[in-house]
């Protein structure tokens, strides 16, 4: 009996041992792979922190390059309406000065027309200048274009080359002028000293006194009139200039002709 009630305990013990034996070696298995997890997780942890705090700086230095991108790009919108804005503002200013570019062009083309025209009728005048008057103004007179030349002048040289001949005609005209010429007689080419009284007539007289007459104007050449019964005149006439004689009235001959013909 009691082999058989120790036989019992041992059997009990046995399986006793074999109940608690279990559970013990699965909760030693179960702590390890907590730990291994625990250690897993923390080095998650770590690295999502520092892949967080990477992500931060990265976001931050993400941020300032978008708002300096922000500020290019507000720059270069300013620049490109102040562009805009200059090249409308050219545009107009282009299209303004072509039309005064236009405007200038007809004006060129009026006075073109007009200068030429008044340089004709300063070419006639001059046909009818006394020889010395002719030769002072010849610098001046050489330089009226040709009809049917190529015109090398511009339109203000021009204009001011018949303001020029225009105005010494005009003082030539407003004044005595004394003259010693070269004039023929029926008895051959004499010299005389010849009194312009402007551009309407002139009176001459040689040395000796025996030639005298008067002249007026003609195209090409004024023409001159001689003949002895005008020296006593013509000789007051210069006396007086000259002062020799007190200033008195002096009837000289006068011709009026038609300068045309």
């Amino acid at each position: 009996m009691k082999n058989g009630r120790l036989a019992l305990w041992t059997a009990a013990a046995a399986v006793a041992s074999t109940v608690y034996t279990a559970p013990l070696s699965a909760r030693t298995i179960d702590l390890d792979e907590t730990t291994s997890t625990l250690k897993e997780w923390v080095e998650t942890e770590r690295i999502i922190s520092r892949e967080r705090a990477d992500w931060e700086v990265e976001r931050s230095t993400l941020r300032d390059l978008i708002n300096v991108y922000k500020d290019e790009l507000e720059q270069l919108e300013e620049i490109i309406t102040r562009a805009e804005e200059d090249t409308t503002a050219v545009d107009a200013r282009r299209a303004e000065l072509t039309e005064r570019l236009d405007d200038l062009r007809e004006i060129q083309s009026v006075m073109r027309e007009q200068i030429t025209a008044e340089e004709a009728r300063v070419r006639e005048l001059v046909r009818y200048f006394p020889e010395p008057l002719r030769q002072e103004l010849a610098p001046l007179i050489n330089r009226i274009p040709r009809p049917g030349r190529d015109v090398e002048m511009g339109l203000s040289q021009r204009m001011q080359n018949i303001v020029g001949i225009l105005t010494q005609a005009d003082n030539f005209n407003r004044s005595v002028t004394i003259e010693t010429e070269l004039r023929e007689t029926e008895s051959g080419s004499i010299a005389v000293t010849t009194m312009y009284f402007g551009l309407g007539i002139a009176y001459f007289i040689d040395g000796s006194g025996e030639h005298a007459g008067y002249g007026v104007p003609a195209a090409d050449s004024w023409k001159w009139t001689g003949d002895p019964e005008y020296r006593p005149v013509v000789r007051q006439l210069f006396d007086v200039y000259r002062r020799n004689v007190l200033a008195t009235y002096v009837g000289t001959p006068l011709e009026v002709t038609d300068i045309k013909r």
